[in-house]
């Protein structure tokens, strides 16, 4: 009818309005758990370090936060030793302290550990950023091969209790050099040590 036209355009209006003002919203950046460097490239001997990253945080309105997780990190054992760690204590980060601070559970390969924090979640928004380093972990290359690092977790938790669910970045080390047989190492050994004999009788 066409007393209903105008109504009609209202509503039109309304809704053009409506997806205008999305198309013109920021894009939120994903998560991203990552390990960093990605990759790197060590001889035997060497140490490496790594760092686990939580990142894009401050992509979200309002801004995210994390108020606990539990990590899990993998690495392969025949080629990195472990050698020392720090982790993110989130019972530490609002003065008072309060929560549940990390405790490093050891595998064969693996390392995990959790913390929380009993802050309002405006607290731990005014005191963490775009950014957290979940853990600085240094190894120690023992062989050769290519070694991979791979990060997952179990719980990450954020504004209201809600979970984060980053996308997962892994790393890898290389270790330089091609391992040299231990029987052609010996066979090596044996000529050299038949030269210097030879060499020996002959000087006589």
């Amino acid at each position: 009818k066409p007393s209903e036209n105008p109504f009609m355009m209202k509503r039109i209006l309304f809704l053009s309005a409506l997806l205008a003002g999305s198309a013109l919203q920021p894009i939120h950046a994903a998560l991203v758990l990552s390990v960093d460097p990605s990759s790197q490239t060590a001889d035997v001997g060497d140490q490496v370090r790594v760092d686990l990253l939580l990142s894009g945080l401050e992509s979200f309105t309002p801004t995210e936060i994390l108020a606990a997780y539990d990590i899990t990190f993998a690495y392969d054992a025949s080629i990195l030793s472990y050698d020392s760690g720090t982790y993110y204590d989130l019972a530490a980060v609002v003065d008072p302290p309060g929560g549940l601070s990390p405790s490093p559970v050891f595998g064969s390969g693996t390392i995990r550990w959790d913390s929380s924090s009993f802050a309002s979640d405006a607290a731990l928004q005014a005191a963490q950023g775009d950014s957290l380093t979940l853990a600085t972990l240094a190894f120690t290359v023992s062989s050769f091969g290519t070694a991979q690092l791979n990060a997952s977790y179990d719980d990450l938790t954020g504004l209201n209790f809600s979970a984060l669910n980053p996308s997962v970045e892994d790393g890898v080390v290389r270790v330089n050099g091609v391992p040299v047989p231990a029987t052609a190492l010996l066979l090596g050994l044996g000529v050299v040590g038949m030269v210097a004999a030879r060499r020996s009788a002959r000087a006589r």
